[in-house]
């Protein structure tokens, strides 16, 4: 288990580093100047920080394949998008059923063109997503039966977000990038849509458009069950038109260099105001404010107590941070019972028979009768392989580690 969950995260951190890069790629289609500038901006887009610092790399993965899709599909070379636009349907159940969709839109222009070579993008997308339309009809299913468990935690009604939500919504994409967006967005549209020569606008701006129109209604009027998803994905746009409002803004001031420069040194300061140190003073509240450091030591005592991987299960998580085990999880090095960030999927068996047992455990916990029912709970730590036990009291096994607000008890 330690190799694999190792593995994946190799995996993460490689889709991660290689985002930024991915992102130059899309939008140097625009220029190269574009797309340099829209790898930096991508560094200072609060929200894709957010799907990283959660350890999020399916999306962050789908994300990628979505902008080498694009980058493909740029340049002509249709087999390959098509098998990154197969790949991402297998990454993440949200982003890859939109890409199919951005696809869809983009194709259906190309053949007004008469540009027929675009259809070879079609058959290895589809041989891949077969992969995975079982899946994708069960989730459909389920959603439509009320069974899905986002369904069920977030309804079915769409809304428009309030004005407390699109402020905050604001703050994790960095207020500076939006403004710039706006600017670059305007900008490209006058350029596409003035000029009476041009019927169907090139494909590369109309991918763009295309991603922040939709990306941004869905975001103002939201469908609850896709949480946070359609603002995650308005990240690419963002960038990719800041970066071509600052392009030009550049250009406009080639009679005096030194104007351009000053220029593009306040969009990086403003950038990084809004963006990193903003991201790191949030991220220091959070560790300040959120775990007690009574509970990070005793995780980070396990972490050196025992260097194997096996379950933890943390009692009375009203004490601590919200999803609590699973960041003692990662500060012990440990498995969680309950490793839930955001509910996306519909879970397999296994995995929902954990969360059984996990609720079984809590309830023989605080019973009060914890002797008569001994046998039980030995029964299902064996079974998920339960080795610690964080509580306020050691209910249960021998005390490793106490301090004045936790106890870990080896069971």
């Amino acid at each position: 288990v330690k190799d694999l969950i190792v593995s994946v995260k190799l995996v993460g951190y490689a889709a991660v580093l290689a985002f930024p890069l991915l992102v130059f790629l899309a939008a140097s289609v625009f220029s190269r100047r574009t797309g340099i500038i829209a790898a930096f901006f991508s560094v200072t887009a609060v929200n894709f920080a957010h799907v990283y610092f959660l350890g999020e790399f399916p999306q962050v993965l789908a994300m990628d394949l979505l902008l080498l899709f694009l980058y493909f599909y740029f340049k002509a070379r249709y087999v390959a998008a098509g098998i990154c636009l197969g790949l991402a349907s297998l990454s993440h159940v949200f982003i890859g059923p939109f890409s199919f969709l951005l696809a869809a839109v983009l194709l259906i222009f190309d053949l007004r063109r008469k540009n027929v070579a675009a259809l070879k993008a079609v058959l290895p997308s589809f041989l891949i997503l077969l992969l995975w339309l079982p899946r994708y009809i069960v989730i459909a299913a389920n959603a439509l039966s009320g069974k899905w468990h986002n369904t069920a935690n977030y309804g079915l009604s769409p809304g428009l977000i309030g004005f407390s939500t699109a402020a905050e919504y604001i703050g994790r994409l960095n207020p500076a990038l939006v403004v710039l967006s706006l600017v670059g967005f305007l900008v490209m549209a006058r350029q596409i849509f003035s000029s009476t020569r041009i019927s169907v606008p090139p494909v590369p701006q109309l991918a763009m458009i295309f991603l922040f129109v939709t990306t941004a209604l869905f975001t103002v009027y939201h469908y609850t069950p896709f949480q946070l998803k359609m603002l995650d994905l308005l990240t690419l746009p963002l960038v990719v038109f800041s970066a071509f409002a600052v392009d030009r803004a550049i250009s406009s001031f080639r009679w005096d260099v030194k104007y351009a420069y000053a220029l593009l040194a306040v969009f990086v300061g403003f950038s990084f105001v809004f963006g990193p140190v903003g991201l790191v003073g949030k991220y220091y509240a959070v560790e300040r404010f959120g775990m007690p450091a009574e509970v990070k030591d005793a995780a980070a005592f396990l972490n050196a107590y025992d260097h194997n991987m096996p379950r933890i299960l943390v009692v009375d998580e009203y004490r601590f941070l919200g999803k609590s085990e699973l960041m003692v999880s990662q500060l012990s090095g440990k498995i969680p019972m309950d490793a839930v960030i955001s509910d996306l999927e519909y879970y397999p068996p296994p995995y929902r028979e954990r969360l059984s047992d996990r609720a079984d455990m809590l309830e023989i916990l605080k019973s009060g009768n914890i002797s008569g029912r001994s046998q039980d709970l030995a029964a299902l730590f064996r079974k998920n392989g339960v080795a610690y036990v964080f509580s306020a009291e050691c209910l249960v096994g021998s005390v490793i580690f106490e301090n004045s607000k936790v106890k870990v008890c080896r069971v």
